[in-house]
């Protein structure tokens, strides 16, 4: 498989030139942009609509130094006016978020592409069923987990295309673009949807530690936190079933698939 089109490939100088603008709008912003002594050093995200229209909220003075600085396809950046920090804010106005370099290039270039699927596209998708949402920071991003034959001819296996009118704050694995796909197939690796719901709601066991077990072929795997795919050699994603109850859960081989295998394809 050849390799994916990185983002610096993909931005073009105005892209860039955009981004050196909002994130060193002058030499002093480049100073300061630490926010060594702004009222938001620390804060990485917030709910900003109570700051912004409550008084008594703690983070009021705060949000008030955001600025609005340019819109986007969904949501908008915001610039600190005291220390020039690089925001992000929702489109349904909830959550504001600081950006640092790397999610700002992911966001410029995002806000670039063309990430409308096709009817066809769709079609397949719902077939398919999305892994529920488990709601965190009240983002409901949608993920499909299939197989995508690009453009420019990969083969790849484990994608996910995620659905969700927000921009890539926090995104997984590596990025690519709805415009990126040319047809959606069904993975040889995802697993079946009960099983991807079952992982979202899977009980706390210690520490944090989420555990979902399933049993393929007479042995029984363990899947940490939300999984879409399942990939063990002589084994069928399809046909895996759930396990209500193990007797030590420690001893349980793990399965599933790491974030760093896949490949995330962003839509509308």
């Amino acid at each position: 498989m050849r390799n994916s089109t990185t983002f610096s490939q993909k931005l073009t100088s105005r892209f860039l030139k955009s981004i050196q603008r909002l994130l060193f709008p002058n030499d002093t912003a480049q100073k300061s942009n630490n926010c060594t002594d702004c009222p938001l050093k620390g804060i990485t995200e917030f709910g900003y609509h109570s700051a912004i229209n409550e008084n008594s909220d703690p983070l009021h003075p705060a949000a008030r130094l955001l600025e609005p600085d340019q819109e986007l396809k969904f949501g908008s950046l915001f610039r600190c006016r005291n220390c020039s920090s690089v925001w992000h804010l929702g489109s349904n106005k909830q959550r504001m978020s600081r950006l640092g370099s790397c999610e700002l290039t992911n966001i410029m270039a995002w806000n670039e592409q063309s990430t409308s699927l096709t009817d066809a596209q769709i079609g397949i998708l719902e077939k398919i069923g999305a892994t529920p949402p488990d709601g965190s920071l009240g983002r409901t991003p949608l993920d499909y987990p299939c197989r995508v034959i690009t453009t420019d001819g990969d083969d790849i296996k484990m994608a996910i295309v995620r659905r969700h009118k927000h921009a890539p704050i926090h995104a997984l694995g590596k990025i690519r673009y709805a415009n990126d796909i040319k047809e959606i197939r069904t993975s040889p690796f995802a697993l079946p949807l009960c099983i991807r719901a079952a992982t979202v709601k899977a009980r706390e066991l210690r520490n944090g530690l989420n555990l979902t077990f399933i049993e393929s072929r007479g042995k029984i795997f363990a899947l940490a936190w939300t999984n879409h795919f399942f990939v063990q050699d002589g084994h069928i994603s399809a046909n895996v079933t759930h396990v209500a109850k193990v007797s030590d859960f420690e001893a349980i081989p793990r399965g599933g698939s790491g974030t760093e295998d896949l490949v995330y394809f962003l839509a509308d």
